[in-house]
């Protein structure tokens, strides 16, 4: 990864806050048996995924650490025009991260078998994202530029998530950032462009190269 502080992403007293409050309801939903409690309550060193990240990398529990490696892909990224979908997104946690880049344009969306849609609404609504979260039928209507499937195997969230939905979403985004332990064989129409830390990187063939905030600056 290249060399990023980590106060571009977030300073450190924002993390914590946002850490604080995942444990408030992490307590409250840990005694349901289909609540992850431990996965909620230590993601920022969750089944040791830390251990590849950079010096500056503290696992403060605020987000899994391959979703701090989306955003240190996703900060190279112009984010005007673009539409950020975090499928699986739990409590939504990345989308205030996205919204600091700039991608204002940022969605989430769960089954919400672990906990209710309206618990990530609460969340969120600390950072004025308490709308970002989707249900299924406004999951229809959206037409993502840049998709992100972190912590679960992608055909699974594509396959028991979506269904025929899928297709529909993947005909719109240029860019899909898949979490590396879970990655597929392949994309149909997408070629894969690079690994990054823990997450793979798959580009749509037809679409052209996707803007980098370097191309703007060189112009």
């Amino acid at each position: 990864m290249r060399d990023l502080r980590q106060d571009k992403l977030a300073p450190v007293a924002f993390r914590t806050q946002m850490a604080t409050r995942i444990k408030m309801l992490c307590d409250i939903w840990k005694h349901r048996d289909d609540f992850n409690y431990e996965y909620f309550s230590t993601m920022g060193a969750y089944a040791g995924r830390n251990e590849t990240m950079p010096d500056w990398f503290e696992p403060i529990d605020d987000l899994f650490s391959p979703n701090i490696a989306v955003l240190d892909y996703l900060s190279d990224i112009d984010p005007r025009g673009q539409v950020v979908l975090d499928l699986a997104c739990g409590l939504g946690n990345l989308l205030p991260y996205l919204k600091r880049l700039g991608f204002h344009c940022s969605f989430g969306y769960d089954s919400w078998s672990q906990l209710p849609r309206e618990s990530a609404m609460h969340l969120l609504g600390y950072y004025g994202c308490a709308a970002n979260t989707l249900s299924e039928q406004e999951l229809m209507t959206l037409r993502p530029t840049i998709l992100i499937a972190i912590g679960y195997w992608f055909e699974s969230i594509m396959d028991s998530f979506l269904g025929e939905t899928g297709n529909d979403l993947l005909s719109s985004c240029k860019l899909i950032l898949v979490d590396r332990h879970y990655e597929p064989k392949a994309i149909e129409g997408f070629e894969q462009i690079e690994g990054y830390n823990h997450v793979v990187i798959y580009e749509r063939r037809d679409h052209g190269k996707i803007c980098r905030i370097n191309d703007l600056q060189e112009r």
